[in-house]
């Protein structure tokens, strides 16, 4: 796959879907650091590197009412690539039904609300549903 951001959101949210509590995606540079702000954020249980190929992620559960998260979609695509500058916040107002935004910018992979405090743009990964 060519795409690999693509396939680790679908893989989640189709393990959500099967109420499943581990998913295994392709260990990537890119795919960690996802993870990582994930699990800081309380959204993941953790996740380990089975072998250097395969990272197996442990979902997060609430007593009752499923996962933590209902949906996360993949904001920009290859066809489309999404930017956000940090001066233009008029262009955001579609983003309002995310809770929580990933930002690929010069700093690494943060948060939409760290990129407007360091005052940085980048393009706009994914976004969760809660």
């Amino acid at each position: 796959m060519n795409f690999q951001v693509a396939d680790f959101i679908s893989r989640i949210n189709v393990s959500c879907i099967a109420q499943r509590d581990t998913v295994k995606v392709v260990n990537t540079k890119f795919n960690r650091a996802i993870l990582d702000i994930l699990i800081t954020k309380n959204i993941l249980e953790s996740y380990e590197i089975v072998n250097n190929r395969v990272v197996l992620i442990y979902l997060r559960h609430l007593k009752n009412h499923g996962y933590v998260f209902k949906k996360m979609k993949l904001i920009s695509k290859p066809s489309k690539r999404i930017y956000f500058r940090r001066n233009n916040h008029k262009s955001m107002i579609y983003l309002k039904k995310y809770s929580l935004i990933l930002v690929s910018t010069s700093k690494g992979i943060i948060t939409l609300q760290e990129a407007l405090y360091y005052g940085v743009g980048g393009e706009i990964i994914l976004g969760i549903i809660m």
